[in-house]
């Protein structure tokens, strides 16, 4: 048996090294084989099977030893030939077809002896890559196909592994011949790309490698157990807290879900709770939930949460949003249209102050306590109060000139490693200078201002981590640089909820979004950041390629002086930042300046003078 393939409906297909396919079809447990049979045009090109792959339409396509065959449905004479419409030029006729891939966007790739193409929309022609051909490469037997990160498709052959860029069509041999060998032996017999971001080869004879993107850096969870032990979507997730035995709680639309480091995933631990929004443990270890359905708390020695109702002032239901413990041991509590209440040893009484009178009416977004151990306050539309719980000091801030808030819809509020206040905005971080009183404002690049910012957090080495509508930002406080990760880094999505997150002691960051949460480390990540690897993957002079030709290892090019146009491609291989990689170029002798900081990977010159 050479492969194995399950298609929409259940159905199995086996194909084999010399007795064609076999299928077992599910609903009638029957079992069905496609053979060659002499000069039958219904019937298979070859026996040898290669590859099978199912259409948009759902049409199987099969990759035999000689030429490609479709299978409209599972009727012996439903086969059809494509050899019997192509030129006999085409890169398929009469060719042992190897391997089989349709991308989530419906491009059809097809990897033969010879190279590889991509199929037109209607499944008649297959066009040739030019870019990757024998000329160019050694061995371009394909042995493996796989879809990457957004126009990456990763392709594995006899002679080594190569990344293309199916937009650009540009080709990038990752082979030990090459000046950046990325995997010790050329024999590649298999690759997966999974959802982690990491790409598995099967080399021969190196065995089995993992190549990590982001490392176990940053990962992303979207399903939980539930009491049945069957996989649920987690949905959208409102809070996260590690505790202090290092389990992660998290408050989603499917309830409370718990995840210990030694389990795998989420499962579920309470589901009767509410709409869960803030979740804190105190300096005791009780476990705090606050949600729709008021507040909840969990003694630490004990396995069940209890409604702490009865410690409202009156029996309304209150829609807890926010929960902050002081250096005190004050429990301040937040909630949606109730204002801000505090909890005294077993009773729970409103904030008041003359200066705010349409605080016992507000929602509350946020609470944290500053350096000079102030209460800071976030009030939905109104921007920050804070105050001293001990004295009558009171202060507000708010959006105006320059200086102040840069908006009155607050997000989130973090005090970072240094006691630093900073508040998050819709499209701003801002940071308070304490002694002059005034607001910073982050990020500064023109292209941040239409950010969402939904939460904010602090790594050990003190850069400002921020989720938003387009995945997670770094701001990295020493430079001021800004680092974007999103799904193609390993995120479980882009969608990121406000105030869902929490930060460890240890570095690692949780960020709760619309269909999941995410979890980064930053100190795995720190390391991965460090070096960037470059490569020139192409050069083609007056239209020749020149580079990585056949059995030819170029270090060095020297050409005429009638050479009037030169083109080169490159490519940051550091496998981190490959997506979303700048670059700046120059052609010493030619042009003194760098070229300005893009994403565009080639660079083209004309009319060059001679010398």
């Amino acid at each position: 048996m050479q492969t194995f393939f399950e298609d929409n409906n259940g159905n199995i297909w086996i194909g084999t090294n010399g007795g064609g396919v076999t299928v077992f079809e599910k609903s009638s447990q029957r079992t069905i084989n496609f053979i060659h049979s002499g000069n039958n045009p219904n019937s298979l090109s070859h026996n040898r099977i290669w590859d099978i792959a199912q259409d948009t339409d759902n049409t199987i396509w099969v990759a035999t030893g000689n030429g490609l065959d479709h299978i409209s449905s599972l009727d012996e004479a439903s086969v059809s030939r494509l050899n019997s419409n192509l030129n006999n030029d085409s890169l398929l006729h009469q060719q042992r077809i190897r391997r089989l891939l349709i991308s989530d966007a419906g491009q059809f790739w097809i990897g033969t002896e010879e190279g590889l193409c991509v199929m037109d929309s209607l499944r008649k022609s297959c066009n040739e890559i030019s870019e990757f051909n024998g000329n160019n490469y050694p061995d371009i037997r394909i042995t493996s196909i796989t879809q990457g990160n957004d126009n990456q498709l990763w392709v594995g052959t006899l002679s080594g592994l190569y990344l293309l860029n199916t937009q650009q069509r540009s080709v990038v041999p990752l082979v030990s011949t090459n000046k950046y060998p990325l995997l010790p032996h050329d024999d590649i017999r298999d690759i997966y790309y999974d959802t982690a971001g990491i790409l598995w080869i099967a080399s021969r004879p190196s065995g089995l490698v993992k190549i990590s993107f982001i490392g176990d850096s940053i990962s992303g969870f979207t399903q939980f157990t539930d009491d049945q032990n069957r996989s649920q979507d987690i949905g959208r997730v409102h809070a996260l807290l590690v505790d202090k035995q290092e389990q992660l709680w998290i408050g989603s639309t499917q309830g409370l879900l718990k995840m210990s480091s030694a389990e795998e995933g989420p499962k579920r631990y309470d589901d009767s709770l509410g709409l869960i929004d803030t979740m804190l443990e105190d300096r005791s270890g009780n476990i705090w939930v606050g949600s729709s359905n008021g507040l909840f708390r969990k003694a630490a020695n004990e396995q069940e949460f209890q409604n702490q109702k009865s410690k409202f002032p009156d029996e309304q239901n209150y829609y807890v949003a926010t929960m902050f413990e002081d250096s005190n041991g004050n429990l301040w509590i937040g909630t949606t249209h109730n204002g801000l209440l505090r909890l005294n040893g077993n009773k729970i009484t409103p904030v008041v102050f003359d200066e705010l009178p349409q605080l016992p009416q507000s929602t509350i977004a946020a609470i944290i306590e500053d350096r000079h151990q102030f209460i800071v306050v976030a009030i939905v539309g109104f921007g920050i109060f804070r105050f001293s719980p001990d004295s009558e000091k009171f202060s507000t801030y708010r959006s105006g000139d320059m200086g102040d808030l840069h908006g009155n819809g607050v997000i989130d509020l973090l005090v970072d490693n240094t006691n630093t206040l900073w508040v998050a905005t819709d499209n701003k971080l801002n940071q308070l200078d304490d002694i002059a009183n005034i607001f910073h404002y982050f990020p500064q690049q023109q292209r941040s201002k239409s950010l969402a910012i939904k939460a904010m957090l602090n790594d050990t080495n003190n850069h400002i981590w921020f989720s938003s509508a387009d995945g997670i930002y770094q701001l990295n406080t020493s430079t001021n640089s800004i680092d974007h990760y999103t799904s193609s880094n390993g995120l479980h999505g882009d969608q990121f909820v406000n105030k869902s997150g929490f930060a460890t002691s240890k570095g690692e960051l949780f960020f709760g979004g619309t269909s999941g949460f995410s979890r980064i480390q930053t100190a795995d990540l720190d390391k991965k950041n460090a070096e960037s690897k470059m490569t020139i993957s192409r050069i083609k002079a007056d239209d020749s390629d020149i580079m990585f030709a056949r059995n030819r290892t170029i270090d060095t090019n020297q050409f005429t002086h009638t050479l009037k146009d030169i083109q080169f491609t490159f490519t940051d291989l550091s496998l981190l930042s490959n997506n979303t990689a700048k670059y700046r170029y120059r052609l010493i002798g030619h042009k003194s300046t760098w070229s300005t900081r893009s994403d565009q990977s080639s660079a083209s010159y004309s009319g060059l003078s001679p010398g």
